[in-house]
């Protein structure tokens, strides 16, 4: 009997951790966009991304453009960015909403 309660707890266990993993754990769906970057000309701010979102919603997701001198632009549905300087930029795009499940994407450019 004793044997068997070990075996009923260690099934138990198993099937908690692996159900549990599988929720915890889901694969989310990757989040595949071309960037385009049009360098600025000299002394001007006319450098421009441009994000081609390959059929996604763009309401549906969470735009944010990191850059220099805080020209940050958050939480956005913009997919084309103007008017920028000279600088490294980071964008990151996001699901807003866990039910959707998309994968965080992360891509740096520079605008020469």
């Amino acid at each position: 009997m004793r044997l068997t309660n070990i075996l009923i707890v260690s099934l138990f266990l198993f099937s908690f951790l692996l159900l549990n993993s599988r929720h915890s754990y889901a694969q989310c769906k990757p989040i595949e966009v071309e960037v385009s970057v049009v360098n600025a000309q000299r002394g001007s701010n006319s450098g421009s991304i441009s994000i081609d979102l390959k059929g996604l919603d763009a309401k549906k997701l969470s735009i944010s453009l990191l850059g220099p001198k805080a020209k940050n632009q958050l939480n956005t549905q913009k997919s084309e960015f103007k008017g920028l300087i000279k600088g490294s930029y980071s964008i990151i795009i996001a699901g807003k909403s866990e039910d959707d499940n998309y994968c965080q994407f992360f891509k740096e450019v520079i605008i020469n």
